[in-house]
This record gives structure tokens, C-alpha cells and sequence, in this order.
């Protein structure tokens, strides 16, 4: 998914046209599952870099919204040179495995991606999330077991406040500044 790896701005223009188009997919074909199998982040490795799992949990968020019903990435696991692949065009990935000190680093985005496949589980249907709070990014799944998640992205240098609302009960949270949060409840604890 090399849209991810542009410019913020680009980046931002191209992740909306993506989720544009996905939709129009689900639109034409909504029998048809939509499944993202080749994401990455290109320019190798970003050891440290905490904002590699923001582009990650703001790109999965905008697809699942978009109708995604499973997000793949293309390497779990690289070297500290972001390789090796068959065309050595050297990315990152959410584990680097360190040859020279024989252990592994986990990346912001192993993190990132642990909010929705932990608490995501096969067979969750996507429900209706929507914020008063442009800064937040959210998506919300309603697991077979009848708990319901939510999983919160705030990209800011400052902690938003807001009030998680379901089925018309409210509760004050907030979401520290450049932080994903997930929550999780029962649905049964709502009514």
C-alpha cells in the first residue's frame, strides 16, 4: 500500500480516495469480501518512530470503516535493513529481528495492530461509530459474544475528552494525545 508511505498531505488525500473507492467496491458488489493483503510501510525500517503505528491504526480504521472486513500485513517480521524480499525494495515491518544483537524489536505498529486483533474476533460485525471530535479517528465491532469494541486513534499533541455514548447512556473518557485506546464492554451492560 504505497499511498501510506507519501507525504502527510498526499498521504491523507490518497487514504481518503482508498476508502472512497472501497466503499464504491461494497457498493457494486456487497456480496463480495473486501480484503486489504499487502500492506506495508516502504523506506525501511523506522526503529522508533512512534507515528509508524499511527499511519497503521488511521489506515486499518479509514478500511474497516470503508467496508474491509480483514487487514493483512505483507511482513510481520524483517531484519534491521527492512528485508530480505525477493526484489530487495526494503520496508518495515511491525518485528525486526536484530541479527547483530539476536533478539527482536517490536514496532509501534505490532502495538497499534494488537488493538484490533485482540479484541476484534473472527465473525464481529462492524457497527455504527460516529464522533462529535474531528480529531478522533474510531472504529466499533459487536464480537459473537455480545461484547462490543471500540477502538479510539488520537493523533494529537493533546488529550482529547469526550463521552463514549451507547444505546443512550454516556460515559466521560478520553484519549491521551497520540494514543489508540481500545474499549470494551458486554452489550448487555448497556441496556
Amino acid at each position: 500500500m504505497a499511498i501510506i508511505a507519501m507525504s502527510f498531505g498526499q498521504r491523507v488525500k490518497a487514504l481518503s480516495q482508498a476508502a472512497f473507492n472501497v466503499r464504491k467496491v461494497h457498493e457494486m458488489w456487497p456480496e463480495k469480501h473486501i480484503i486489504m493483503t499487502e500492506a506495508c510501510q516502504e523506506s525501511g525500517p523506522r526503529i522508533w518512530d512512534w507515528k509508524l503505528g499511527e499511519r497503521y491504526a488511521e489506515a486499518i480504521i479509514q478500511d474497516l470503516e470503508g467496508w474491509l472486513e480483514a487487514w493483512i500485513d505483507w511482513n510481520l517480521i524483517l531484519d534491521e535493513t527492512g528485508g530480505p524480499n525477493h526484489v530487495n525494495n526494503l520496508v518495515s515491518a511491525p518485528v525486526i529481528y536484530d541479527t547483530a544483537r539476536d533478539r527482536l524489536v517490536f514496532l509501534s505498529s505490532f502495538y497499534y495492530i494488537g488493538h484490533f486483533s485482540r479484541f476484534i474476533v473472527p465473525g464481529a460485525q462492524r457497527i455504527a461509530v460516529a464522533s462529535n471530535r474531528d480529531k478522533l479517528k474510531a472504529t466499533g465491532f459487536m464480537n459473537p459474544d455480545g461484547s462490543v469494541v471500540t477502538v479510539v486513534l488520537n493523533q494529537e499533541d493533546y488529550n482529547i475528552e469526550f463521552f463514549l455514548q451507547v444505546a443512550g447512556r454516556a460515559a466521560p473518557t478520553q484519549v491521551p494525545s497520540r494514543s489508540i485506546v481500545t474499549f470494551r464492554f458486554h452489550s448487555n451492560d448497556v441496556n
